[in-house]
């Protein structure tokens, strides 16, 4: 297999992984804190038993929905009928608790490829 579709298949297989796949292999216990910096505001966001996203008084399906609503509450609403599109797996991060190193939530999915 040629490097390029190498890469691609496991990339295909990171991005199938969801937060509901990241709790039921162990890789988040929840209550799962996640954190981000927009604008020079720091932003806190849950993610729940359930795998759904708490960010302060919703609660949201994805990481991307989440995220966009965190940038809401510091840019404001966008025009009626546009949302902030943005990649929540990048968007969010997390503490390491064995390092303290603070990680994007997206590096995660990649510990449960199988190679």
């Amino acid at each position: 297999m040629n490097t390029n579709h190498w890469f691609d298949a496991l990339a295909r297989q990171a991005h199938s992984i969801t937060v509901s796949d990241l709790i039921h292999k162990g890789k988040i216990k929840p209550p799962f804190e996640l954190q981000a910096k927009y604008q020079g505001i720091d932003l806190k966001a849950t993610i729940q038993g359930d795998g759904m996203i708490r960010f302060a008084d919703g609660v949201y399906s994805s990481l991307s929905t989440a995220a966009g609503v965190a940038i809401a509450s510091v840019k404001g609403r966008p025009p009626l009928g546009y949302r902030h599109e943005v990649n929540g797996w990048e968007f969010w991060s997390y503490e390491d608790a064995r390092s303290g190193e603070v990680k994007k939530i997206g590096l995660l999915r990649w510990t449960c490829v199988k190679l």
